[in-house]
């Protein structure tokens, strides 16, 4: 599986932040670590948007740490809200005509009869 890009979004419009990682999840608990709560996250290549709830705590370092890490760390969590998946303005109209034209049909129909 190869490395996927996932923009960070703010208000719908892109930031320059962007994230990597296999999976959205990965890139969301490093977007979560940077302090973010509302995390959109736009994947490269695609109409996707990821949708994250996160926040971070600071915890004591492991034991396992190197030197240079200091006594302190950052841990994030997050939690899946959902994926949007953007509607085009063409699409939005005709799902918007759909009901009428069905309407009419039917209205012809029961004149017929």
């Amino acid at each position: 599986m190869e490395k996927r890009y996932f923009v960070l979004q703010r208000n719908g419009k892109d930031t320059d932040s962007v994230f990597t990682g296999r999976q959205p999840r990965q890139a969301a608990l490093k977007a979560a670590s940077r302090g973010e709560s509302r995390i959109e996250l736009r994947e490269r290549g695609t109409k996707k948007i990821h949708l994250y709830t996160g926040s971070r705590r600071r915890v004591s370092a492991p034991s396992n740490a190197p030197g240079w890490m200091g006594s302190m760390v950052w841990k994030p969590n997050v939690r899946k809200s959902g994926i949007r998946k953007p509607v085009r303005a063409k699409k939005a109209a005709r799902a918007a005509r759909r009901p009428a034209r069905r309407a009419k049909k039917s209205a012809r129909k029961a004149r017929r009869r």
